[in-house]
């Protein structure tokens, strides 16, 4: 079983490598606009479930996971190339339907909005209004230190030379 650090890496790798292969190598027309959401990667590493959502709602859906269906196979290659372990997770696709969610319930507060007599709740458009009192002031953020001559080291520090074994 992969421990929790390793299998969240993994799973972001996965989500990664796919979400890669969908906007750049995969040419079919029917997952042209899905995005990969999320991976779930079982604890053994045996199953990946691959969580994607579309643009477009409605009709296309059915398209979109006929299309990653036929492109699991080209899909699951590129996975175990890109896993450095002995088993791939055989994956498979699940919509997503949190956006879809998320819609729903910011439609029903705009409705019970107008309702009420508020105005919907918009981002502000142009500058912000005045205020009572000074402006505030940003947090400047902190000075940046001179560039030094020598990159900063990564990882392991570097050993001397080595000793000749006796």
């Amino acid at each position: 079983m992969a421990e929790p650090r390793r299998l969240l890496r993994l799973q972001q790798l996965v989500l990664e490598t796919l979400a890669t292969a969908l906007q750049r190598d995969v040419d079919d027309p029917r997952v042209a606009g899905v995005t990969i959401t999320r991976v779930k990667l079982s604890k053994d590493l045996s199953r990946g479930l691959v969580f994607w959502s579309s643009l477009e709602p409605g009709g296309p859906r059915r398209t979109a996971e006929r299309g990653l269906d036929d492109a699991r196979p080209y899909l699951q290659g590129l996975v175990a190339s890109a896993m450095s372990t002995r088993l791939t997770p055989q994956l498979a696709f699940k919509f997503d339907e949190g956006l879809e969610r998320a819609g729903r319930i910011e439609a029903l507060f705009e409705r019970l909005a107008t309702e009420r007599g508020e105005a919907p709740s918009a981002p502000p458009e142009g500058p912000p209004a005045a205020q009572d009192g000074p402006p505030a002031t940003p947090a400047a953020p902190p000075p940046m230190p001179p560039p030094s001559e020598e990159p900063p080291l990564r990882g392991r520090r570097p050993r001397g030379p080595r000793r000749p074994r006796r």
